[in-house]
Formats: C-alpha cells, structure tokens, sequence
C-alpha cells in the first residue's frame, strides 16, 4: 500500500516541478514538452 502512495504522489511532485521551472500552471495531462511551449505562448511553427 504504501509503494502505490508514493508512486501516486510522485505525479503530482513532477507537475508542481515543470510547473515551477516553466513558470507557468499546468492543471492538465498529459504533460508533453509540446503542451508546456503552447501554456508559456511559444509558436509552433
């Protein structure tokens, strides 16, 4: 039970972490490098 808690929680830490890093709210999965550059405004072009 408590190996499922951890691994449970470690999605939440990554997303508070390249939420922090990109200083940009990322309330949404999945978290592709592409979704992180459209949420800070970059083009994809």
């Amino acid at each position: 039970m408590k190996l499922i808690s951890v691994i449970l929680l470690m999605g939440g830490a990554l997303a508070n972490a390249l939420s922090s890093a990109a200083q940009v709210e990322l309330n949404f999965l999945p978290l592709t490098p592409e979704a992180i550059w459209k949420q800070k405004g970059g083009s994809m072009q």
